[in-house]
This record gives structure tokens, sequence and C-alpha cells, in this order.
């Protein structure tokens, strides 16, 4: 049986972000995510700059899991490895207004935006995602994956659903959650 690493995160949230920087320290640490949202509930996030500059990140620029009503509005984000935002765990009214994505590197997957793929700890649909004038500072399509979640509520901007991305998604999904019924870890 495969035991899970626990996450290295540089900033976990736990206070306002109006204007804060928040980016990684280039100290030869690798953190998985650089913003880390998990069981949040009513908060707004706005004109905020996240790992524009810093270090190296294993996975997400932010991840955001089992949360509600969270709001970021007019920031700029640089993801990771894998996603500049991952939105999982059944979060719910996740809202992203006027935010620019940054960085020539799309993740290992292709995808700017990952929205509803597994997590550990809750495996309840994603809804009420909202992407509203979410663009990439190179003009490039913001490429959303969707897994276990409604469709995002698409305004303005230049989003794109990959479709077979997010049939490959759901396929591995509901693999795993098939697999571990029956005991077997993947």
């Amino acid at each position: 049986m495969r035991t899970r690493k626990p996450d290295n995160n540089f900033y976990v949230l736990d206070s306002n972000l109006l204007g804060k920087y928040i980016s990684a320290p280039d100290n030869g640490e690798a953190y998985d995510d650089i913003l880390k949202i998990a069981h949040v509930s009513d908060f707004y996030i706005h004109y905020c700059n996240i790992n524009m500059r810093g270090g190296e990140n294993e996975e997400d620029g932010v991840d955001i899991n089992d949360s509600s009503k969270i709001s970021f509005d007019n920031c700029n984000v640089k993801g990771g490895k894998k996603y500049a935002f991952t939105i999982k765990g059944g979060s719910n009214i996740i809202v992203l207004k006027d935010v620019v994505i940054h960085g020539k590197h799309r993740g290992d997957d292709g995808v700017d935006i990952d929205i509803g793929n597994w997590s550990d700890s809750n495996t309840e649909k994603t809804t009420n995602v909202v992407l509203d004038n979410v663009t990439r500072a190179d003009g490039r399509p913001v490429v959303v994956r969707v897994g276990r979640a409604d469709p995002p509520i698409v305004k303005g901007g230049n989003v794109k659903i990959d479709r077979s991305k997010s049939f490959k998604l759901k396929l591995y999904w509901h693999l795993k959650r098939l697999l571990l019924k029956v005991g077997v870890t993947i």
C-alpha cells in the first residue's frame, strides 16, 4: 500500500490577502503548492500576485480543496509543474474574476485550470465555478480540464474547455474510485 507524503505548501490561507505578493523564495526548497486553500469558507482574495517571481513548486500555483465561497479578483498567478489553479474536493461557489495566468509552461498535463480532480479528503462533486474574464498574459487560450465537476460558467476572457483531457480525467476518477472500493490503491 502506497502512503501519501505530506504536502509542503509555501503559504496556507490564514488571513486576508489584499495586495499580498505570495511567491516561494528561491532557496532551493521545492514546494508542492504556493497557496493552499483547504476547508475555508467565505474568503475574498483580490489584487494579489501569486508565484510571479519565486522558486520551484512541484504542483500548483493555487490549490483549492473542500472550500466554498472563495473569490479571486484582479490577481496574477503563475502555475507550477501541474496547474495555475486546481479546484477540487467538493469545492463550491469559486469565482475567478479578472485573473491573468502567467508563464509559458502549462504544466505536465497541458492544463492551466483543473476542476474536479481527485481529492483524498473529499470525493464530492465540485460545483458552481465561475471563470469571469480569465486570460493568459501571452494571449493563448486558458486550457481548462473538468473531471468530477459541473462545467464552469465562462464569462468573457479566453477560455477553452479541453474535452479530451476532461474525458480522460473523468475516466481516471471513476477507475480510481472503483479500485478503492475493492481495496486496490494506485
